[in-house]
């Protein structure tokens, strides 16, 4: 429930869960379009806001997310975004 104050956050847990070296997260609505970019904090952790990449607020619904790195190995998941 992103309200402004708080941020989804995607982190390495089950630890080793996602792929070694630095990474990168895109965020995609469940018709596949490409929602945001994110890039990965020192802590090695992603945290979204809940907007898309023109800083607008996004509508209710799942959202996929696929962390990838340099050398193409993946790691996927969903997010519930509940107004």
């Amino acid at each position: 429930r992103p309200d402004g104050i708080t941020a989804a956050q995607i982190v390495n847990l089950p630890q080793d869960s996602m792929p070694k070296g630095q990474n990168e997260c895109r965020i995609f609505s469940s018709s596949g379009a490409l929602v945001k970019k994110l890039d990965e904090s020192p802590f090695a952790r992603f945290e979204w806001d809940g907007t898309n990449d023109s800083g607008k607020i996004v509508s209710s619904g799942v959202y996929f997310f696929v962390v990838t790195d340099e050398d193409g190995n993946a790691a996927r998941g969903k997010i519930a975004v509940i107004r």
